[in-house]
């Protein structure tokens, strides 16, 4: 499994940094990576065009009120996005 990572500033910050080589040892696509790979890249980002934008619409529709129920409205949003596509 490879992480795609989105460039936001924030997930530059050391402490990220260090997860991310924990968890993906070189398997982990970034600014001055080994792997060379544009923002937003159609080849192999497709899903930034629909499916984020509607999963976080729909899950932010009512504040979540915890981690949990955050957790909860992504399974039942994902569930019914596999249902309807």
């Amino acid at each position: 499994m490879w992480y795609q990572h989105d460039g936001c500033p924030a997930h530059n910050a050391r402490v990220a940094r260090t997860v991310l080589h924990e968890m993906f040892p070189e398997r982990w696509i970034r600014k001055g990576g080994h792997i060379s790979w544009p923002a937003r890249s159609p080849d192999l980002n497709p899903l930034d065009f629909f499916l984020w934008g509607m999963l976080k619409n729909t899950v932010y529709n009512d504040v979540p009120t915890t981690q949990e129920n955050m957790r909860e409205r992504i399974f039942c949003v994902n569930g019914v996005l596999n249902r309807e596509l």
